[in-house]
């Protein structure tokens, strides 16, 4: 079979880094300084050019295990006597999410390290397992992005982030990385480019990564990842993505979309509730009734998810298909109140799948409705004009058939989650 190109690596590793900067308005642009930083290191240490690759890569994605394992400010650790399990977890997460995608198996191993202090070259090591290199790159641009104060001018805090940096030479950072860095930190332009420039980045990636194609099956597995870490962030919601993304692509199936169609349905599940990163963790875990203010909060999320997806090249479809779930046929949806005329089929789908997933999933305060009573709340939306009575019917027809994936697809979700909270214990 013809491999049917999706998009673009680069674009979707901004994706996930604008889906980061949302959590807290204090990490926006870390990952992009970090990457910009440890890519001007390495460059300025003549690290070759097929090793650049993954560890760009590596310096966009070297905080996701730190949100789905729930400790988004670890992201902010100043301090070196952090570095220890705490800060080690969220690394080690990184990489137990990572290493399963095909292009990421030595990004992954960067990642797992990147906390790890130099030890004059004890750090080339862990518990008898060899350390790359790039690792410490990265521990040395992330100490650095962190203690950058955005209030204030960049260029009065250089003498004493250089300072930092020189009186850890050999302790906590590689001498040669050092010194790779001390070289490079006289130009202003570095700086400048670093927090004023966040899109100087991109050069970087197309320069680094070569604009890589990925097919829809790889995007499929990649975001299989996003939409873990979107979810692991809350036991709340460590089932919901795949449990819609499974309705979804199962109603799609019997309303005729093709296979190719299907799988796109599919990375739309994944990313529908990408824009809940942005949303307060007491919101989503709340076990009662939102107040007005907390649901005018939630309804934020959609929003987010179309700003976050909108500019992924080949995802046109795809965005419209995962960002107006919570549209409605009337035009009283949220967060644009689009009515039918302007809602594709796919985004007709996505929002019956969710409504459907929603109210028969079980979640730590109440179990799931059973399938009668869950359709007859998706006849009751489509009696009040909220959603397509054609999707409404195909799912009244197939219930069970997408009821049994769902719940298949939940029950994998919540298995993984499982396993991955209990190896991320902290002893």
């Amino acid at each position: 079979m013809e491999n049917i190109y999706l998009s673009n690596l680069n674009d979707l590793l901004l994706c996930i880094t604008r889906a980061i900067n949302l959590i807290n308005p204090d990490i926006n642009n870390h990952h992009q300084q970090v990457a910009y930083l440890s890519y001007n290191i390495a460059t300025a240490m003549h690290v070759p050019t097929d090793d650049l690759r993954p560890l760009v890569i590596a310096s966009m994605l070297h905080d996701v295990g730190s949100i789905a394992f729930g400790e988004d400010m670890d992201i902010l650790n100043k301090s070196d006597k952090g570095d220890g399990n705490r800060a080690n977890a969220h690394a080690f997460a990184a990489y137990k999410l990572l290493k399963e995608f095909k292009y990421f198996k030595t990004v992954a191993k960067i990642i797992k390290f990147h906390h790890l202090p130099w030890n004059y070259g004890a750090g080339l090591s862990f518990n008898n397992e060899s350390v790359l290199y790039p690792s410490h790159i990265i521990h040395l641009a992330d100490k650095i992005a962190v203690r950058i104060d955005r209030n204030i001018p960049i260029m009065n805090q250089v003498p004493s982030i250089k300072k930092y940096v020189t009186n850890n030479r050999g302790t906590i950072f590689s001498e040669k990385i050092v010194d790779a860095f001390l070289e490079i930190s006289e130009k202003e332009s570095l700086w400048l480019y670093m927090m004023y420039d966040p899109e100087s980045v991109n050069v970087i990636m197309d320069e680094a990564l070569s604009a890589n194609k990925l097919t829809v099956d790889e995007v499929v597995d990649l975001t299989n990842i996003f939409a873990r870490i979107i979810d692991f962030r809350s036991s709340f919601t460590a089932m919901h993505s795949a449990g819609v993304a499974a309705s979804a692509v199962e109603i799609a199936r019997h309303a005729g979309f093709s296979a190719n169609e299907c799988k796109m349905m599919k990375i739309a599940g994944n990313l529908h509730d990408i824009g809940k990163l942005k949303t307060p963790r007491e919101i989503l875990e709340k076990d009662s009734a939102l107040s007005e203010e907390e649901y005018n909060i939630m309804k934020e999320h959609s929003f987010y998810t179309y700003l976050v997806l909108k500019d992924v090249n080949g995802f046109e479809q795809i965005t419209q298909w995962a960002a107006f779930h919570h549209e409605k046929m009337n035009g009283l949806g949220y967060p644009f109140h689009l009515k039918a005329e302007r809602l594709p089929i796919g985004s007709r789908i996505m929002a019956v799948a969710d409504i459907f997933t929603a109210i028969t999933e079980d979640r730590p305060y109440r179990k799931g409705m059973a399938k009668d009573e869950a359709l007859k709340v998706i006849i009751s939306n489509t009696n009040d004009g909220n959603i397509s009575k054609y999707i409404s019917t195909i799912l009244i027809k197939y219930a069970d058939e997408v009821m049994s994936v769902s719940k298949t697809a939940a029950s994998n979700a919540v298995s993984t989650y499982s396993k991955f909270m209990d190896q991320m214990k902290v002893t």
